[in-house]
């Protein structure tokens, strides 16, 4: 689906309308918080208004199609998902095992094909072949039925389980 560039920067404009109106400060009481949905075609982020929400909010969610269709719900993108938040909100421990679970599904993102056609030989590349061992557990952290509810602090526990576990950050 194409649209005329005319209607793109209005599409632009809109949404820097909408995200004027939210955030701190221009109010006197309470801020606005808002959640905005945006749907890409394709699963394109570079596409113009995805790029531009990116560059003017928080943090974002992706959604992963992908991961939906593996059975990972929620299908959230942890990789491709960002909070600019993050330092506001949590202890530099708790940074530092989230950015070693990060780096973990990087590493093994990067080699799926390799794992999955079999090509791959254990112990060619140890943070590799760490990855594979950790991938399951990491994956059944962040799998939650929407029935079940999971508190902050078991999510960080269960962090701290899986780096003492060996992930590649509580190495270096």
């Amino acid at each position: 689906m194409s649209h005329l560039p005319s209607v793109a920067i209005h599409r632009l404009y809109s949404v820097g309308c909408l995200d004027s109106q939210s955030g701190a400060g221009r109010f006197e009481h309470g801020v606005i918080t808002a959640v905005y949905s945006v749907l890409v075609e394709g699963d394109d982020m570079n596409e113009p208004i995805a790029d531009n929400m990116r560059a003017i909010l928080d943090g974002h969610i992706v959604l992963s199609r992908e991961q939906a269709e593996r059975g990972q719900y929620p299908a959230i993108d942890v990789l491709r998902s960002v909070s600019r938040l993050h330092s506001t909100v949590s202890s530099g421990e708790e940074r530092e095992m989230m950015s070693g679970v990060r780096r973990t599904l990087s590493i093994y993102e990067s080699a799926r094909d390799m794992i999955e056609l079999g090509a791959h030989q254990p112990g060619s590349n140890p943070m590799l072949d760490l990855a594979i061992q950790l991938k399951p557990r990491i994956d059944t952290i962040l799998a939650q039925k929407p029935e079940h509810r999971r508190s902050r602090a078991d999510a960080l526990a269960k962090l701290s389980q899986l780096a003492g576990a060996g992930e590649p950050h509580a190495r270096t």
